[in-house]
């Protein structure tokens, strides 16, 4: 008897909501009359707990913008502070390459942070649970997705995720 398998997809409405809420902005020290960073600073106010965080550096000519999640937002935001030139390759060195190009500029890096969410499944709605690594995971995806699509409609938005997601690590001079 022949097994006959069925190709039909499962469809599921989910709805993600986040409550974002401004922890301040990255700032640095430089050596007098130079472009010379001698400390960068994070934010003091970042969560202890798990959740997402948002740099956003503000340009004259658009936005450059990273989502990341974290078990603790505090100590992760805080990775970005230094330099990475033994591993050029990583998600920390590119994502503080362009802090410091911002800063460098002295354009305004804020930095958001989302502890708590809502997840909605067919309509039904329950607390997203940011200490499982999954549901953190999954907020994450749909934050940059949304960043994604602001994409689309404003041009002048780039998601530094989609440029690591793409493999393609260009560091972005022109913005």
């Amino acid at each position: 008897m022949a097994e006959t398998r069925s190709n039909t997809a499962a469809q599921v409405n989910v709805e993600v909501a986040l409550r974002w809420r401004r922890i301040g902005e990255v700032s640095a020290n430089f050596l007098p009359d130079t472009d010379a960073i001698t400390d960068v600073w994070m934010p003091l106010r970042a969560p202890r707990g798990p959740g997402l965080y948002r740099f956003t550096m503000e340009f004259e000519h658009g936005r450059l913008i990273y989502i990341g999640e974290s078990e603790s937002v505090q100590r992760r935001i805080s990775v970005y502070k230094y330099t990475y030139k033994e591993w050029p390759q990583t998600t920390e060195s590119f994502v503080t390459e362009q802090i410091r190009k911002a800063l460098i500029r002295r354009a305004p890096i804020s930095v958001h942070a989302a502890t708590r969410g809502k997840i909605k499944f067919d309509g039904e709605e329950e607390d997203l649970y940011m200490e499982v690594t999954s549901q953190r995971r999954f907020a994450e995806a749909a934050a940059v997705l949304l960043e994604e699509r602001r994409v689309r409609d404003d041009g002048s938005v780039v998601v530094l995720n989609r440029i690591l997601n793409s493999h393609r690590m260009v560091f972005l001079d022109s913005f």
